[in-house]
């Protein structure tokens, strides 16, 4: 179960041992963690980039060369250009450079809040958009972290965050919080930085299982 508003708050309240007190009020209280849940959703975006991964598919006709982007876009991964019924169908599109913005073959470019296909005459077609999601911020006290985001994760790391904030208002030392805040950082960071760890990141020669570990190869007797 995701972490609601109301509970963000009331651990924030405890870190900052602010329980039984009005310094901080509640609209604060919600800007507070709101900016804590985007720092934890840039840390583990950082971590593991396939994390809130999600794909859009869109389609261009006549003169049209641009989409807008989802409402929860917050990074582009990849863009395809569906050529087929399949889902391995698609060609790949690359990302144009400024200067080379109406030369070539079919490419994009995220312009504002806008994927635009360049050139305009190669761009009606269907595209998939492989995209990170962004956070949705919390309004009501109802409303709950992602669902992608452990629990336990969001309720130790938001309001340990959202704390210091409030600490660093009332001028409050929070040493022990920040020291605290970094060792839980770097927890994140080392049980996210891979979430499937079945599988290889990336293919490995069979003849040879120690290339990518650091292991000079030894030349042939």
């Amino acid at each position: 179960m995701a972490a609601t508003l109301a509970t963000l708050r009331t651990r924030a309240q405890r870190r900052a041992d602010l329980e039984n007190s009005n310094f901080v009020g509640t609209a604060e209280w919600t800007d507070l963690i709101n900016e804590a849940y985007v720092e934890l959703w840039d840390l583990l975006v950082a971590a593991y980039a396939d994390w809130f991964l999600s794909s859009s598919e869109f389609t261009l006709s006549g003169s049209t060369s641009t989409q807008a982007l989802p409402a929860d876009f917050y990074k582009l991964v990849e863009l395809d250009y569906v050529t087929g019924p399949g889902t391995d169908d698609f060609d790949p599109v690359p990302r144009f450079t400024f200067r080379a913005r109406n030369r070539g073959d079919r490419a994009y470019r995220v312009m504002g809040n806008l994927i635009r296909i360049s050139p305009a005459t190669q761009a009606p077609g269907t595209y998939r958009a492989w995209y990170i999601q962004g956070p949705t911020l919390l309004v009501n006290d109802a409303d709950s972290t992602s669902a992608l985001i452990p629990t336990g994760m969001a309720e130790q790391f938001i309001p340990l965050v959202a704390g210091i904030k409030a600490n660093t208002k009332q001028k409050k030392d929070s040493s022990e919080l920040e020291r605290e805040l970094a060792r839980l950082t770097k927890r994140i960071e080392t049980m996210t930085v891979d979430r499937d760890t079945g599988e290889p990141t990336r293919i490995l020669e069979v003849d040879d299982p120690l290339r990518g570990f650091g292991v000079p190869r030894l030349p042939p007797p």
